[in-house]
């Protein structure tokens, strides 16, 4: 285990929020074991644990820069590995499951890397970081959290992901997902975020569906019906007037940390189920 006495420390202070995770059941799919009364990320102390680590907890997302994908293609391969590194095999085994949930209660840090051709496959092949390709198009990959000071030194190499959004094709419209069954994920368009950061947000959202409260009477059974459709998503940019009409809805919302682009308690990307309330 490389858990450190300071993060032993907070999960120690914070330790209620672990038995709020999704279920990580060996040979299975995620299960949905119960709906969290809050955001615990929103909460005062949850982001002074996370301000208080010298050394956090990162899940990297790392871009193939050979790879040509639109603006709407790389936030959708951004959330889809985020989900999709839960059913990797690597997180059913020590250490990479108590990592990740060390990362999930006290950092959430996500950051996004481009990768040259070589370094793409040299990443794929290291098992120090057990690379989880995203699913389809192999323009994307995400690591299992390790903390920032256990990268290989390549890892330690590769830029942050800045593209200029110009130069991406395609851009994401506010038209609802064809599956009935998915998810809305609307980026806050006012945020003013980088491509990058966007990224990152979309993975937050993606990865609270499951462990928020929803006021809904059908809460439950959305969420068991996204899971069986094999958690479809739509995701969309919302104007100044459809994120206020959000705010009247029962709707889950991304409050940033405030590390980087944005002031702490921006709220980032808001989270709709789908279908509508029985």
């Amino acid at each position: 285990m490389d858990i450190d006495e300071n993060t032993n420390r907070l999960i120690g202070q914070h330790g209620w929020i672990l038995a709020c995770l999704i279920s990580l059941t060996s040979g299975s799919r995620r299960r949905i074991v119960s709906v969290m009364a809050f955001n615990h990320h929103d909460l005062p102390t949850a982001s002074l644990a996370r301000m208080a680590q010298s050394d956090p907890w990162v899940m990297y997302l790392i871009v193939r820069r050979s790879h040509q994908l639109s603006e709407a293609e790389l936030l959708d391969a951004s959330a889809r590995a985020c989900l999709d590194i839960l059913d990797a095999p690597v997180l059913q085994t020590e250490p990479w499951r108590s990592r990740y949930e060390a990362w999930r209660a006290l950092s959430f840090r996500k950051v996004v890397l481009r990768a040259r051709e070589s370094e793409w496959a040299s990443l794929l092949s290291d098992e120090h970081h057990c690379a989880v390709p995203a699913v389809g198009e192999a323009a994307l990959m995400a690591l299992p959290p390790i903390l920032r000071s256990g990268r290989s030194p390549l890892l330690g190499k590769l830029r942050v992901y800045d593209p200029d959004r110009s130069t991406l094709a395609g851009h994401q419209g506010a038209e609802a997902p064809a599956h009935p069954d998915a998810v809305q994920l609307w980026i806050n368009d006012a945020a003013g975020m980088s491509v990058g950061k966007t990224m990152a947000q979309v993975g937050h959202a993606a990865l609270m569906v499951e462990t928020l409260e929803w006021e809904r009477t059908d809460a439950s059974a959305r969420l068991v019906a996204w899971a069986e459709a094999g958690y479809p998503l739509g995701i969309a940019t919302a104007d100044a007037d459809r994120w206020r009409s959000l705010h009247d809805g029962d709707v889950g919302f991304v409050r940033d940390a405030g590390l980087t682009e944005v002031s702490a308690g921006t709220e980032t990307v808001a989270i709709s189920l789908g279908g509508s309330d029985s």
